[in-house]
This record gives structure tokens, C-alpha cells and sequence, in this order.
């Protein structure tokens, strides 16, 4: 942009054939006649030649604009007023040189754009060679004349299964595998101390140079009178049974009663009814005869031990026939002599299924001990209410709740006429039941 001293003096240069120059208050009074009323500045127009004068036009066309001169006046808001708009000016200028530079340098990239893809080599698309269509009857020919290739069978492959690293502990015998069951002729007879019994029977096996390991743990009675021995924990029940004859002889001394030792089993067993008590004691020998007399008249009978009678000599009094229980080796054993009947004496008898109960065995029947409900003969009574019905078709009368006591359920035992549930642990009935004895 020329320097405004340059601007002035050309626009003051005289010249022959525009006349002299107008004065300063001339210009000054056309500047301030096109200034806005608005107050904002507006861009200061060269001033225009006459038509009459061609070559001032073509000069006038390449020249800068022309600006006014600063007036000779002194009033403050006549120069604020040039400034603003020489400000303005040099704005406008500046924007469109910007917006020159930009056009420009997109016009280069675009021809350098056009001149890469002009020079840029042509590729030829290949050529595809058409495939010439064949008959069926010539695919066909072809085929039958290749050689026919064999069948190939292909087998499943079978799974190995996984197979458990092997392990190098032994697994401990479960506690059915360590128990030992001594028989004794009579179940009233006197019993020996539980803790004497194992030492003398521990003390038998030192003498004869058993194993350490091998010891018995505990001994026991059951209801039938029998004596329960326990091995010692690692200890199998054939290991102590290996000195079955130093056991004996030790034991007999304090037990005239013992008959047999041997490894705990489970049987199977039937209750046999209508047996004579005359005929067959309550003795070792009775019930041998008994024994003999079952084996002998029935081909599927081989009892594994020799029979009992189901209640205690007691209930037996001033009965002439009652009932017995045999023990065979299987179920199915027991289910064929149920369906074939057992003859003892020249008649057939009643026979059922015997089902093992304990003295601290409770009925669901009857709410009383020692049997089951299978085999009950009370009458009923409710586990809730004592009342006489069965357990599970109490029903309360309020909510209608039934099977299982409620809210509004007055509970009462039938065994001790308390406040409480008759299966209830802390039943003084249950407490005296299930409360171990002490040994004789």
C-alpha cells in the first residue's frame, strides 16, 4: 500500500487538463457530504475522471484508491472521524488479499491434480476366453472313462474314558466293615461290663501276637441281647475274626451265654406267626429244633441263624402259640418264602416282611415306642392335638390349615399329657427312653 504522503501528493499533482486543484475546503466539505448519518464509516471512493478524458480512465484503473487528505482543521471529531475510516479501509484490503491467496492456491492444487491423472498409465481389462459348453452326455462319456476310485470308510473314533491318576491311599473301611456281632442264648441273661468285655478281648489278641492295628474300639448290646463289637479304625472286621478261637476262649470264661461270633451282616427277615410255644422252648435247643424243623420241610429255607421269638418271654405267658422272626441271607430269598408260605409242623403258616425297630423307635400311629406303624395295634392319636386321628389329617378349625399344627393349634402330648408336640426331644417320655442305662 503506497505511503499516505505519496497518496497526497499525487492526488495535489496539477494537471494541464483537469484544471486546477480544488481547494482543501472543497474536499473537506465532499468528505464529510458522503460520510452516513448513521455514524459508521464507509469506504472512501477514488474519485471519478471525466468520460472526455480516455487515457485518465486507463490510468485511473491501475492507480491505488485515492484518499482524502487530512484536513487543516483542528476539530477532534473530524480526525476521528478519517481514522475510523482509514481503519475500515485497511480492513477491507487485508480481507481480500486473504481471499485472493486462498483462491489462488486452490487453483494450483487443482491443476496439479489434472495433470496427475492426465499422466497416469492406461491398464487394459483382461481378457476372458469363454468357456465352451459340454453336453451331458459328454461330461458323462468323461467320467466313465477315468478309472473308479475305491470307497473310503470312515470309523467314529471312540472315546477313551478318563481314568483317575492312581491313588496311593487306601481308603479307611466304613464302620459296617468293622463291626463284629457276638450271639448270646438269652437276652435276660446277666451282661459283663462293656469296658471289661474290650480289654479281655484286646488283651487275647496281644497274647496272641496279633498286629497293633488290630484292637477292638468299643463293645456294646443290642435289644436282642447280642453283644456289638467295634474294630478300631483302619481295622477290618475279618482281621479280628482271624483269632476267632483266642476270642472265645477269653470271653467264655466271663460269659457262659455267648454262642457264635461273626461279622455283622444285613438279612433279611420275616416274622413267622402261629409257632407252638410248647413244642419250642425259649432255649438253645428249642430253637436248634426249630431251625431244623424249617430247613428240612422247606427246599428254599437256609436260615443264617437260628430263629427267635418276636416278644419277650413275658408276653408269652399262657399263650399256647405266638410268633417268631428268621433271618435268610437276601431279599429276594425272603420274597420267595412270603409268596411259597412256610410250612413248620405239617400246616402252613402266616408270614410278613419283619421290619427292625429299636426300644427308642416312636410310632406314627399310636405316638408310642419299641414298634412300628405298620404293626400297630393302638389306637390313633394325633402328634399336635393327642386327639384320635391321624397326624396328617389334623386340621385346625380356624384357618383351616391341615397336616402340620398352626398358629392357633393347642398343642398336647399323648405320652405325659404336656404342652408340647408327643415327638418332641424334651418329652420326659422321650428323655427316659433314650437315656443310656448303665451297665450291670
Amino acid at each position: 500500500m503506497p505511503p499516505k504522503a505519496a497518496i497526497q501528493s499525487q492526488s495535489e499533482s496539477p494537471d494541464p487538463k483537469m484544471g486546477p486543484p480544488p481547494s482543501s475546503f472543497t474536499r473537506h466539505k465532499r468528505m464529510a457530504s458522503n460520510t452516513p448519518l448513521s455514524g459508521q464509516p464507509e469506504a472512501i471512493r477514488p474519485t471519478q475522471p471525466q468520460a472526455s478524458t480516455p487515457h485518465l480512465l486507463e490510468e485511473s484503473a491501475h492507480a491505488p484508491p485515492m484518499l482524502a487528505p487530512i484536513p487543516s482543521s483542528n476539530s477532534t471529531n473530524s480526525l476521528s472521524q478519517e481514522i475510523a475510516e482509514l481503519k475500515l479501509l485497511i480492513k477491507q484490503l487485508t480481507s481480500r488479499v486473504t481471499r485472493l491467496e486462498m483462491s489462488s492456491r486452490q487453483a494450483e492444487k487443482s491443476k496439479a491434480t489434472t495433470t496427475t491423472i492426465a499422466n497416469a498409465p492406461t491398464t487394459t481389462p483382461p481378457v476372458s476366453t469363454p468357456i465352451p459348453k459340454r453336453s451331458y452326455a459328454t461330461t458323462a462319456a468323461a467320467a466313465a472313462s477315468q478309472p473308479e476310485t475305491p470307497w473310503t470308510t470312515i470309523h467314529k473314533k471312540s472315546r477313551t474314558p478318563a481314568t483317575a491318576p492312581p491313588s496311593n491311599t487306601t481308603p479307611l473301611p466304613t464302620k459296617a466293615q468293622r463291626r463284629i456281632v457276638i450271639t448270646r442264648s438269652s437276652k435276660v441273661a446277666p451282661k459283663v461290663d462293656n469296658l471289661i468285655m474290650r480289654n479281655t478281648i484286646n488283651n487275647a489278641l496281644t497274647k496272641a501276637n496279633a498286629p497293633k492295628h488290630i484292637l477292638v474300639l468299643s463293645v456294646t448290646y443290642n435289644g436282642q441281647g447280642n453283644m456289638i463289637l467295634t474294630t478300631k479304625e483302619g481295622c477290618l472286621a475279618e482281621e479280628i475274626l482271624a483269632y476267632e478261637a483266642s476270642i472265645n476262649q477269653a470271653i467264655g470264661t466271663l460269659d457262659p451265654e455267648v454262642t457264635s461270633i461273626r461279622k455283622d451282616t444285613k438279612w433279611a427277615k420275616i416274622i413267622v406267626h402261629g409257632i407252638s410255644t410248647v413244642t419250642y422252648k425259649d432255649s438253645q435247643q428249642g430253637m436248634a429244633d426249630l431251625k431244623h424243623e424249617i430247613e428240612t420241610f422247606n427246599n428254599s429255607a437256609t436260615l443264617v441263624t437260628a430263629p427267635r421269638w418276636l416278644t419277650s418271654s413275658q408276653s408269652r405267658e399262657g399263650k399256647t402259640y405266638s410268633s417268631i422272626v428268621i433271618s435268610v441271607a437276601t431279599r429276594e430269598e425272603a420274597s420267595t418264602l412270603m409268596k411259597k408260605g412256610i410250612t413248620i409242623d405239617g400246616r402252613k403258616t402266616k408270614t410278613e416282611l419283619y421290619i427292625a425297630t429299636r426300644p427308642t423307635d416312636q410310632c406314627s400311629n399310636c405316638q408310642g415306642f419299641s414298634h412300628h406303624a405298620t404293626r400297630c395295634s393302638q389306637p390313633l392319636k394325633c402328634c399336635f392335638c393327642a386327639g384320635s386321628h391321624q397326624t396328617r389329617t389334623h386340621v385346625c378349625k380356624v384357618c383351616n390349615t391341615s397336616g402340620k399344627a398352626c398358629q392357633h393349634t393347642v398343642l398336647k402330648c399323648t405320652n405325659c399329657q404336656g404342652s408340647h408336640k408327643a415327638s418332641d426331644p424334651s418329652c420326659e417320655m422321650i428323655r427316659a427312653i433314650r437315656t443310656p442305662k448303665p451297665s450291670t
